[in-house]
C-alpha cells in the first residue's frame, strides 16, 4: 500500500538530485546577494552542520532571479534555491521563495536597511504629491510589464528615499549631540 492509495488525493514524486552544494540568490530590491551552502545532512537547510559562504553572483544566477521575481506582477524581495548536480555538473532550481527569505547574520543589518529603502521608496511612490505618469504596455496574456519610464520612476523615487532617510539619521545624530552637549554643559 501506499499513501496515495490511503488517500483520494494525490502526490508528486521527484527524482533525489545527488548534490554537493546549494547556492541561494537572494534578491532585495535592485542588491543582489548569492550565498554557497554546505552540509552534511541531506537537507541542507536544516541543523546546524551546515557551512554558509557568500559566493559571486554569476550572469546566469542574475538572469533567473531578474526571471523568476517577474512572478505575480514582480517581486521585489525574493530568493531562489538551487542546487549543484554533482552528477551532471549543472545547478537544478529548487524554489522560489517570497518575502520570507531569511536573512544571513552577517548580512543582516544592511539587508534591513535595504528593505527599509525599498518599502519608504514604494510608499512615496505610491503617496507622492505629484502625480508621476506611468506608462505600462500590455503583454498578450493581460499581464503587466515594467516600462523604461516607470523603472526610470522607480529608481527616482527609491534615491529620493534613499536622500530623506540618510537626511533623517543625520538630523537624528545632530540632535543626539545637541543633546549631550546641554547634559555636559548642565553636569559642569
Amino acid at each position: 500500500k501506499s499513501i496515495v492509495a490511503c488517500h483520494g488525493d494525490y502526490c508528486t514524486a521527484e527524482e533525489f538530485i545527488e548534490y554537493d552544494y546549494e547556492i541561494r540568490i537572494q534578491k532585495i530590491g535592485p542588491h543582489l546577494r548569492c550565498f554557497k551552502r554546505r552540509s552534511m545532512n541531506w537537507k541542507g537547510n536544516v541543523g546546524n552542520a551546515s557551512v554558509n559562504e557568500d559566493t559571486e553572483c554569476t550572469a546566469l544566477f542574475k538572469r533567473w532571479i531578474d526571471e523568476a521575481s517577474t512572478i505575480f506582477g514582480g517581486l521585489d524581495i525574493c530568493a531562489l534555491d538551487l542546487v549543484h548536480d554533482s552528477k551532471s555538473d549543472e545547478f537544478k532550481i529548487l524554489e522560489l521563495n517570497g518575502t520570507a527569505i531569511g536573512l544571513v547574520h552577517r548580512h543582516e543589518m544592511e539587508d534591513m536597511n535595504h528593505m527599509r529603502d525599498l518599502v519608504i521608496a514604494k510608499m512615496s511612490q505610491l503617496y507622492q504629491t505629484t502625480a508621476v505618469p506611468i506608462e505600462v504596455e500590455e503583454k498578450k496574456d493581460d499581464a503587466v510589464e515594467e516600462t523604461d519610464n516607470e523603472k526610470n520612476t522607480d529608481d527616482q523615487a527609491l534615491l529620493m528615499a534613499v536622500a530623506k532617510i540618510r537626511a533623517l539619521e543625520k538630523d537624528k545624530e545632530n540632535l543626539v549631540q545637541q543633546a549631550q552637549q546641554k547634559k555636559d554643559c548642565l553636569i559642569m
